[in-house]
């Protein structure tokens, strides 16, 4: 279960550790970045086996501090950025980082790369002095641990998140509220409860910066992606409009996705053993692919919006809609983009700026791709 930002403090994200030698974080091996603007901090500290943790920052002086269930070694130095201290207490361990100022954490995900061992993931957010020091406040009494369960092995749908904007676009503007901000921070959300389905998740943009649209389709089709969904946050310059909607493109389009689905159909035809493939062969097979595409875009929509009004979040009086949106033009990949709600209305800003609505969202929108694909594998 993915939790909001103000509650991961008191929510301790946990992993088995097995018997035997002490666990260690490979510090050489971890990857610790600030952001460039922003100032957010991505934390991925590599482990050789994951242990029960609880994750916090405290103050004077401010630091990020994540408390192992476990005596735990450290291997290596990072190779940039601030230099975590381990400090053995008793039977646990705490890692502590400094931080350069107030940062609260958005959210905490361990990984289980194919290779073996766990990778811990933590996501800062750059905080007032007033919510950092609430946060920092309740580490005094850190909550004990819950052991979650390791992904089944086998294949992993593999889906891609687009937020929409970025960088010079923001998309639209409400309130101090970029929509280009609201749509980064739910696609973070929507990756770690993927990720608690067993599912491989990538973005389209991991921060702040401007991605071209058709770029966006691009990625999706060369990472071999089987499903891409994009997040937006609405806004109308007259009258009102309120609620979540989910769109999948109309019969007969066609755009962007269709040069890199040919492109794969022709190497796919040159190595297989009918040789070359002419041209109309080619297109009568990209026909077929996007109207399997199309069919599983709709049916997609349909879960997604059953699960959002199952989970009680306000929807578009519309919500399911046919729209010819650039992003949505994946030929071969089902696709589509996901409007959270309106920036323009006062009651879904509010929605969209709670931490508690959007791990609702989040969930819901999880249950729904689940749904989704069991029903596709049948």
């Amino acid at each position: 279960m993915r939790l909001p930002a103000l509650a991961l403090l008191l929510w301790p994200s946990l992993a088995l550790a097995l018997p035997g030698e002490a666990p260690v974080v490979d510090l050489e091996k971890s990857k610790i970045r600030a952001d460039w603007f922003g100032g957010g901090l991505s934390v991925d500290l590599a482990m050789s086996e994951a242990v029960p943790y609880a994750v916090g920052v405290t103050s004077d002086p401010a630091r990020l501090v994540v408390r192992f269930q476990s005596v735990v070694d450290v291997a290596g130095a990072p190779r940039k950025g601030p230099q975590p201290v381990l400090v053995p207490r008793g039977l646990t361990t705490e890692l502590q980082l400094p931080l350069e100022h107030p940062q609260i954490l958005d959210s905490a995900v361990i990984a289980w790369p194919e290779a073996g061992g766990a990778r811990l993931k933590l996501r800062l957010e750059k905080a007032d002095e007033a919510t950092f020091g609430r946060l920092a406040a309740l580490w005094k009494e850190p909550p004990a641990p819950v052991m979650p369960e390791r992904p089944a092995a086998g294949y992993k749908l593999h889906v891609m998140l687009d937020p929409g904007h970025g960088g010079q676009d923001p998309g639209a503007q409400y309130e101090g509220i970029r929509e280009a901000d609201v749509v980064l921070r739910l696609a973070r959300e929507l990756q770690a409860a993927l990720e608690d389905e067993g599912m491989e998740v990538s973005l389209t943009r991991e921060d702040d910066r401007f991605v071209p649209l058709s770029e966006r389709v691009a990625r999706a089709v060369r990472a071999g992606a089987d499903v891409f969904v994009s997040l937006h946050a609405d806004a109308v310059p007259e009258g009102h409009a309120s609620g979540a909607s989910v769109h999948s493109l109309p019969e007969g389009a066609s755009g962007s996705g269709d040069r890199f689905l040919l492109n794969r159909l022709g190497g796919e035809a040159l190595a297989s053993d009918a040789g070359s493939v002419d041209d109309a062969t080619l297109r009568v097979l990209m026909e077929l692919a996007r109207e399997q595409s199309l069919e599983a875009s709709d049916a997609l929509a349909a879960d997604l919006v059953g699960e959002m009004g199952s989970a009680g979040i306000a929807l578009y009086k519309t919500p399911q809609k046919h729209s010819n949106f650039v992003v949505l033009r994946a030929a071969d990949v089902p696709s589509v983009l996901v409007e959270l709600g309106y920036l323009s209305e006062p009651e879904d800003r509010a929605r969209l700026v709670d931490p508690a609505w959007r791990s609702q969202m989040a969930g819901a929108l999880a249950r729904g791709i689940r749904d989704w694909s069991k029903a596709k594998a049948e």
